[in-house]
């Protein structure tokens, strides 16, 4: 896919601007003892809307940036499906546009 990084960024965005509009997107960093977490997705020190946002999304905008390769396996829907069982808004299509940013980081070997 020639313009995979492109298409993830591009996807990313919509992401972000979608977490916006729903109101779940942080204003405040959580604190630096937030990061150090060993655990996947930083399970056990910021939730996982944080975790997109303050982990995720930089450290594949950095890969993008510097031209490293991307991670060929994505499976976070799943994770995120579970996660928005929680929320009282209307995640569906939060939803759906993880899926495709899944599907993009997903290369057949």
């Amino acid at each position: 896919m020639k313009n995979r990084p492109a298409q993830i960024e591009q996807q990313i965005q919509l992401i972000e601007a979608r977490m916006q509009e729903l109101e779940l997107y942080a204003s405040v960093r959580p604190d630096d003892s937030a990061f150090d977490s060993s655990a996947p997705f930083c399970y056990d020190t910021m939730s996982f809307l944080e975790w997109l946002q303050w982990v995720m999304f930089p450290k594949t905008r950095e890969l993008i940036a510097r031209q490293l390769p991307l991670p060929t396996v994505c499976e976070i829907h799943p994770l995120a499906e579970e996660e928005f069982k929680l929320l009282t808004q209307e995640t569906d299509i939060l939803l759906d546009e993880i899926l495709a940013l899944d599907k993009l980081f997903n290369v057949s070997h």
